[in-house]
């Protein structure tokens, strides 16, 4: 509920403060693909990471801002990053997946089936995530020989709500630490 209060009722910010921290989650979202992607370790937490930190602008109201600072940042990851599978995966999945999470939980009451539209979202945008980096990727992203095909997409079912419920965690850490270091109290 502290989500649903937050959001229906943002502070006002200037248009000014809203570009900057537009402006913000895009270099800090980049940072962290970038750093996802020459790493050879902890690439699971800032991919995850690139997706938490476009809340902040959703959080504020500013939907449109956070849109377009989504999609700043998936063009400069796209084409600054030197390994794309960071880029595809923000673009694809986990850049967007933030602002729809956001409205959809403002304004759909049910929980049980906010959850089923976010793992069904989830799927279809991974389903044309896979497709795509199978056909004009390099990356060919297949389930293991040995696991049965309808255990890897109980998996993956596993992993969406995984995701969800770490991403809620998120958002509260967010809520609780961080906002006002980042926004100033009135």
């Amino acid at each position: 509920m502290l989500l649903k209060e937050k959001v229906k009722n943002p502070r006002r910010f200037s248009f000014t403060l809203r570009i900057t921290l537009g402006a913000m989650t895009s270099a800090l979202t980049l940072l962290c693909l970038y750093l996802s992607a020459i790493l050879p370790v902890g690439r699971i937490p800032l991919y995850f990471a690139s997706s938490v930190i476009i809340y902040a602008l959703t959080c504020e109201g500013a939907y449109i801002i956070a849109l377009i600072s989504y999609i700043t940042s998936a063009a400069l990851a796209i084409v600054l990053l030197p390994d794309k599978l960071p880029a595809f995966l923000y673009a694809l999945l986990l850049g967007h997946y933030g602002i729809f999470r956001t409205v959809l939980e403002v304004w759909l009451p049910q929980k049980s089936l906010k959850m089923l539209i976010k793992v069904l979202y989830c799927d279809i945008w991974l389903v044309l995530g896979i497709y795509l980096a199978q056909s004009f990727g390099k990356y060919a992203i297949l389930a293991p020989d040995w696991l049965p095909s309808w255990l890897f997409v109980l998996l993956t079912q596993l992993a969406i709500v995984l995701f969800d419920v770490f991403y809620g965690t998120g958002i509260a850490l967010y809520n609780a630490r961080i906002r006002y270091l980042i926004l100033p109290r009135r």
